[in-house]
């Protein structure tokens, strides 16, 4: 009778990764049979005690990997079966050993040392309770896990046991030959490092070994040419298209402060009347709405639940030592300023449509028609404000670039540079609002 057939798969992975529901206090009570079995010494011969707490921790350990098997079997009429040969075999995850006592090790170590995915759902959890990211950024994490990382080889390995090597060897699973921009690898080497800098403080392990793999060598696809911003010209046949608009609504004239002036969609929404100086020409920015939703993780079933969304009223974002500001006004976006009030006089924000705070996906959807009727193409909110920046930086010889920097709410210069692009020249110091006006006015409107 020929051998049976083992496993090539180590005990931390699965050939078909099936669902593992442990719960977090079993998790709890392996850790701390783990710590408790790290006090006793093992000298050659053994005290009674020290054989009676052995036996409890072998005891309490096989409660907890055939609860485990049991919850993740529940149709299984039998646990573990033996093969002809006498081996003892368990179902998904396929295992074999010579004995029951090994095969509880083994599974054991499957359930209990802390797989790649057990981890990411943790980490998502703390990442939903402390807001530490939006749940934009939550909703991107989780397709890029399900889209990729929980196909990988590593989804079901411990975290302990993933090597330099492991890591590389993914790496190059993503790149091949080209097959991923290099913006989408390092969207991919980002979130694996939240999630093991996260292992770390956990003390799940003791380094991240994403930080020490190099990245040289490997080849990315050529990056698609995008229109990062309008062109003056373009800019100036948007605004000549919707300053003829009538009536204006809360989106046009959103539209038309976000060609003026180098801020968030968000912070356009969320601005109030008492934000606006019209004595000084200067708006405050303090706040910004936004589109958020309710986000649940259950970690034991290893779900992540999407609820609806909602508007939010919360800080720019950013580091708010350098996102809340007061920025200079031009004269063109001051008058859009009043003009929104006279239009909605009682609101609780100035930029409003039917009596509700605008929406950021529907501005979106507004400024496609708009682009359409002005015949340029359509770019996001969030490119209006790279044009207005653009054109304020003037390739160097417009505004001072730290200025500018102050003015979109950077925390640093470099974010600022990849918003106008590193330009050569020697900028020039002006007086804020005045010189504003001098590169956004539309002489012929």
């Amino acid at each position: 009778m020929k051998k049976p057939k083992t496993s090539n798969v180590p005990a931390d992975t699965l050939q078909h990764s099936p669902k593992v529901y442990v719960l977090d206090t079993e998790r709890q009570e392996a850790r701390q049979l783990e710590n408790l079995l790290r006090t006793l010494s093992l000298p050659a011969t053994v005290s009674s005690e020290e054989t009676a707490v052995i036996d409890m921790i072998s005891k309490r350990k096989r409660d907890l990997v055939m609860k485990a098997y049991r919850r993740s079997h529940p149709r299984a009429k039998e646990g573990f079966y033996k093969t002809e040969r006498g081996y003892y075999r368990s179902r998904n995850p396929d295992f074999y050993c010579r004995t029951e006592e090994a095969l509880i090790e083994k599974l054991y170590g499957f359930y209990f040392d802390d797989t790649l995915e057990a981890v990411y759902y943790r980490w998502i959890r703390q990442c939903v309770e402390e807001a530490a990211v939006s749940p934009k950024t939550i909703q991107e994490y989780h397709v890029l896990w399900k889209n990729v990382f929980e196909k990988s080889t590593i989804a079901q390995k411990c975290m302990r046991s993933i090597t330099q090597a492991d890591i590389k060897h993914l790496y190059k699973m993503w790149t091949g030959q080209g097959l991923i921009l290099k913006s989408d690898f390092t969207n991919r080497k980002s979130m694996l490092n939240g999630l093991f800098v996260f292992a770390l403080d956990s003390e799940l392990i003791q380094i991240n070994c994403v930080q020490s793999v190099s990245t040289r060598g490997l080849k990315f696809k050529p990056p698609v040419k995008r229109i990062k911003a309008y062109t003056p010209e373009q800019r100036k046949q948007l605004l000549t298209c919707l300053n003829a608009r009538t009536p204006q609504t809360g989106y046009s004239l959103a539209a038309r402060m976000c060609l003026y002036m180098p801020v968030r969609i968000g912070e356009i929404m969320g601005v109030k009347l008492s934000d606006i100086d019209f004595d000084t020409n200067t708006m405050v920015i303090n706040r910004q709405l936004g589109i958020e939703r309710d986000i649940s993780v259950n970690v034991d079933k290893r779900e992540i639940t999407f609820g609806k969304t909602f508007q939010n009223c919360k800080n720019p974002k950013g580091n708010p030592e350098y996102s809340i500001r007061t920025i200079p006004l031009t004269p063109e976006a001051a008058e859009i300023l009043k003009e929104a009030r006279r239009k909605n006089p009682f609101g609780e924000y100035l930029f409003m449509e039917y009596g509700r705070a605008l929406n950021s996906n529907t501005f979106n959807d507004w400024m496609r028609k708009f682009a359409k009727e002005a015949g340029v193409p359509y770019l996001s909110s969030h490119k209006l404000r790279f044009t207005v920046a653009s054109i304020l930086y003037n390739g160097g010889h417009g505004i001072d670039l730290k200025l500018l920097q102050r003015i979109l709410g950077h925390s640093n210069l470099a974010m600022t540079l990849h918003y106008v692009g590193a330009y050569d020249g020697e900028p020039q110091t002006p007086e804020i609002a005045a010189e504003m006006d001098k590169y956004l006015r539309l002489k012929s409107v």
